[in-house]
């Protein structure tokens, strides 16, 4: 027994006990231990006796490690765990995993870290057999042969094609079949942390949905994920009803389609959608598309519950589509956080710089990849307007634009993507993508702006 060592981790400000291990165990077996505690690959240090940090990287060092502590009469080795480089931390893998969009995550090898669960449904691949090798597996052969030499290049000449923009392009499924994707490519560089994460989704053209008609579902990714889903077309007819959908209001969804989606409305809303849909196509002026929404849903059993709305319009074979995500509200979730903390959490764990300003402009969070793009340091910014991160003339009519919007509810950039220009601490001006979304908490609202940078 008297070469029995305890192992204690320390990580993120925790402190554990992983048991303990004889004096003959290689390096291997406990990284081993490690992972399966913290569920994650992580790079092993230890304090030696003069009070120094030393790196675990090679068996000899565990060796010399345990031979000094038993040297010295001590049983305890104690750990400090860090993540490895351009790895992605724990809350943001949780968060990135619960997207229904698919999300794959590369260093600037090309090697993945990150591949979500809305990845290994599109892709046919589980997580383990794509981590730690080159993302362009996922790619057909034609465009593989080039994908590490484009990134060397963008890496040695700051170059980029597709970084802060959407395009479409080809990607190739664990059977060998290649299909139409559009993706969306951020980058977040740091010290020792220098990631591309793409965000992703299939693209199913009008021929091939005519042709799967009978045998396959357009919307297979609303089929899968937790929240309630519906597609309506351009007259408000059901064409879609998912099955978190049937769940929540009690209809099969053979009751639903080729309906028009007013009958999931108590009265007054049934009464004026098929008129809210008229005046949108001849005024273009949209009210709830592009913005999440409190409204009212009634369920078949002619119940009604307040749920949160999302729409997002789409064109699919030359028609027009919009998609509804519902979230129920429940009193005890909203009294738990307010949106405003919500959406901090959230924004402090993303890979992509994101700003949270209130209806004044003030600005209430403002995250590390924000502040690395703009050179401003959180205690900078909170507080106070956002304006501060544009340039002239913008930033002097962005407190107008927002006091007209508040008036009028016409909206500019809030709902989609748009080219703008942002200002960087020095004054340099920064070209950036920025797409806005709202939320009401009360009576304030909430927007969050996220922003990709655009060329160099």
């Amino acid at each position: 027994m008297s070469n029995k060592i305890v192992v204690k981790c320390f990580y993120n400000g925790e402190v554990r006990a992983v048991g303990t291990i004889k004096s003959s165990t290689t390096l291997k077996s406990l990284k081993k231990r490690v992972r399966k505690e913290f569920h994650r690959d992580l790079d092993l240090k230890y304090k030696d006796s003069d009070g120094d940090i030393i790196a675990l990287k090679k068996p000899s060092h565990l060796r010399d490690a345990i031979k000094v502590l038993l040297d010295n009469g001590e049983k305890m080795l104690r750990l400090t765990l860090a993540d490895k480089p351009d790895s992605i931390s724990q809350t943001e893998e949780e968060i990135l995993d619960a997207m229904c969009q698919a999300v794959v995550v590369i260093d600037k090898r090309c090697k993945i870290i990150l591949f979500n669960k809305s990845a290994e449904r599109i892709f046919g691949y589980s997580r383990k057999e794509l981590l730690g090798n080159n993302v362009n597996m996922l790619m057909p052969s034609s465009d593989a042969v080039d994908h590490d030499e484009y990134v060397k290049r963008y890496l040695r000449t700051g170059e980029a094609r597709l970084i802060g923009k959407a395009r479409q392009g080809v990607a190739q499924r664990k059977d060998g079949t290649s299909f139409a994707i559009t993706l969306c490519l951020s980058e977040n560089k740091a010290p020792n942390h220098h990631t591309f994460c793409g965000t992703l989704q299939e693209v199913v053209t009008n021929t091939e949905s005519q042709a799967s008609n009978k045998t396959s579902n357009p919307y297979v990714l609303l089929e899968n994920i937790l929240d309630t889903a519906i597609v309506i077309n351009d007259k408000g007819a059901i064409q879609y009803f998912n099955k978190r959908a049937e769940a929540f209001f009690g209809y099969n969804r053979s009751e639903t389609l080729g309906r028009n989606v007013k009958m999931l409305m108590p009265s007054p809303f049934a009464d004026e959608h098929d008129t809210y849909l008229t005046n949108y196509f001849s005024t273009g002026d949209a009210k709830v598309i592009g913005t999440g929404r409190d409204v009212i849903a009634q369920l078949k059993d002619g119940s009604i519950v307040p749920v949160n709305l999302s729409i997002t319009e789409a064109n699919r074979g030359g028609n027009r589509i919009f998609t509804g995500i519902l979230r129920e509200i429940k009193e005890e979730q909203v009294a738990e956080k307010s949106i405003l903390q919500q959406e901090r959490e959230v924004l402090d764990n993303l890979v992509v710089p994101a700003v949270v300003i209130d209806d004044k402009g003030t600005i209430h969070a403002f995250n590390k990849p924000s502040q690395e793009l703009f050179g401003f340091s959180l205690i900078e910014v909170v507080g106070k307007n956002v304006s501060m991160l544009m340039p002239e003339p913008d930033s002097s009519r962005h407190n107008s634009y927002l006091s007209n919007y508040a008036q009028t509810g016409r909206k500019r950039v809030i709902g989609v993507g748009r080219d703008v220009v942002g200002r960087h601490k020095d004054g340099r001006t920064l070209p950036v993508h920025l797409s806005v979304t709202e939320r009401k908490e009360g009576d304030r609202k909430i927007f969050t702006g996220i922003i990709q940078k655009l060329g160099k």
